[in-house]
């Protein structure tokens, strides 16, 4: 209940942000993971790591099931 307080708060400031939260990469985390058929799958959101001055890696970028630009 208190995730887009926190994100709010870490906007802009170089902190990685990861989750497990169902819908955590569109609620404004960088990455989120999930379990989808006993696999583990990654979504990324480049807004806010670009916003951190932060960069994620092309090989993490590549095996990511969605990345939000």
């Amino acid at each position: 209940s208190n995730l887009q307080d926190t994100l709010d708060k870490l906007t802009g400031k170089p902190v990685l942000t990861v989750s497990d939260i169902a819908g955590f990469a569109s609620k404004g985390g960088m990455i989120e993971f999930s379990l989808v058929d006993n696999k583990m799958k990654v979504s990324i959101n480049r807004g806010p790591e670009k916003q951190a001055g932060l960069v994620i890696s092309a090989g993490l970028l590549e095996v990511a099931e969605k990345v939000i630009e």
